[in-house]
């Protein structure tokens, strides 16, 4: 839960502010954030805030169904969002403060970075649909064709949350020029053209270079803190070591361990919370109702379409549970299960070896012995889990940038060997 302590626009002894007399009032807001305390939330962060684009994430819970299982995972992206930018914006007044001459031209340079960069983090979930990342990972892959997928760039999240942008600065009539909603949808990505003389501006919200960004820093503490799991970083300590290099954005050698110490959090709660056999079997069964359900509610469709999937979220699963629609009986019936706690069998996990495709239902069921009962591949669930460091099979940490001195001018890498 946050607090909100809206400052300027507070209620006066002689009663309410007259509409007219709070537009052309400061609209900056001081938000109670159960992680940071209390934080400050610029005008231009509130804008977005208080719209039903962003109001929305307060109905798409940060780990989907995973609170049937552990019951403390009821955040939400709304908030999450908000410790992103507020993260940011941190980071950038890092470098402004310790590196205010060599990569900010002028304070008006440094204010419209953070603007950029804090409105990124806000709006960088936006585009999440119900379930968290299994609506993308395994209701859309299954819901449309590989052909649909592969001309369809709404199918990731992260594009999806650009398109909502647009449709924001649209229907909002935000104060945002082109060249600044441009800029805010590269950060989200990860990559893009305008900062490509300043690239550490791409490694502090959706860092493509080695994962290393506020986006994790947010989620892990708030998941762990949720969760109450006793694994944990001090990212503060890897913002106050943080400076740019050669364009790039490094850490002080000795918070190697820091960093190290993230990405083994984040790793953990990947095989042990977010990839939980329950968890699994409780989304595959979600998924599989979306799945019936997708002819009569269209929700595939609502991908490219900002006003339909604006009425997407965790809720929609109500609404095929309270619906009297005969089409959505079978969807219903599985989410019925869900509530009995009669769910799906965890039957065995393997280690895939490095180059075999994913293995499909078809080919577990086309592999039973003779003489046992028919297994048909519409009675399985294959999930493929990729578990690693945010790489692949590559070491992150080996991809990060270090510095020593405040006399170093270019930047250098640490091996594993070398820790």
């Amino acid at each position: 839960m946050h607090t909100v302590l809206d400052f300027e626009n507070s209620v006066s002894l002689d009663g309410f502010f007259p509409s007219s007399q709070i537009s052309a009032r400061n609209r900056a807001k001081i938000i109670n954030d159960p992680i940071y305390g209390h934080i400050e939330m610029d005008e231009y962060l509130v804008n977005v805030i208080d719209t039903d684009h962003f109001q929305r994430l307060h109905d798409c819970k940060q780990l989907g169904m995973s609170d049937r299982v552990f019951p403390g995972a009821t955040h939400t992206r709304f908030e999450h969002s908000i410790g992103v930018a507020h993260l940011a914006g941190k980071q950038v007044t890092h470098l402004f403060h310790k590196q205010r001459g060599e990569i900010f031209e002028s304070e008006e340079d440094y204010k419209s970075k953070k603007k950029i960069v804090e409105l990124a983090g806000l709006v960088h979930d936006l585009g999440h649909g119900p379930l968290g990342h299994v609506f993308d990972l395994a209701f859309l892959r299954n819901a449309l064709s590989e052909s649909v997928q592969s001309i369809t760039p709404e199918v990731h999240h992260e594009k999806r949350s650009v398109m909502l942008l647009r449709h924001l600065i649209d229907e909002k009539g935000l104060d945002l020029s082109r060249d600044e909603e441009i800029a805010i949808g590269e950060l989200v990505i990860g990559h893009g053209s305008v900062f490509k003389e300043e690239p550490f501006m791409y490694q502090i919200v959706a860092n493509e270079k080695n994962s290393l960004d506020v986006d994790k820093f947010d989620y892990i503490q708030r998941d762990t803190r949720n969760l109450n799991v006793r694994w944990g970083f001090d990212p503060d300590r890897l913002i106050n070591a943080s400076r740019v290099l050669g364009g790039e954005l490094c850490y002080h050698r000795r918070e190697v361990y820091t960093v190290y110490d993230m990405f083994t959090t984040r790793f953990k709660l990947h095989k042990v919370i977010y990839n939980h056999r329950t968890v699994k079997a409780v989304e595959l069964m979600a998924v599989d109702a979306l799945l019936a359900a997708d002819s009569v509610l269209k929700i595939s469709e609502s991908i490219t379409e900002p006003e339909h999937f604006l009425e997407l979220s965790d809720s929609v699963l109500y609404v095929i549970e309270r619906s009297k629609d005969p089409k959505l009986a079978k969807a219903k019936q599985i989410l019925r299960r869900i509530s009995r706690r009669d769910l799906y069998k965890f039957v065995d996990e393997v280690l895939i070896p490095p180059g075999v495709k994913q293995i499909k239902e078809s080919d577990i069921a086309s592999c039973q012995e003779d003489g046992l009962p028919p297994i048909d591949a519409s009675d399985l669930s294959v999930y493929l889990i990729k578990a690693n460091h945010g790489m692949g099979t590559r070491n992150p940490v080996e991809n990060v940038d270090f510095y020593k001195t405040i006399e170093d001018v270019e930047p250098f890498r640490i091996q594993l060997s070398d820790v």
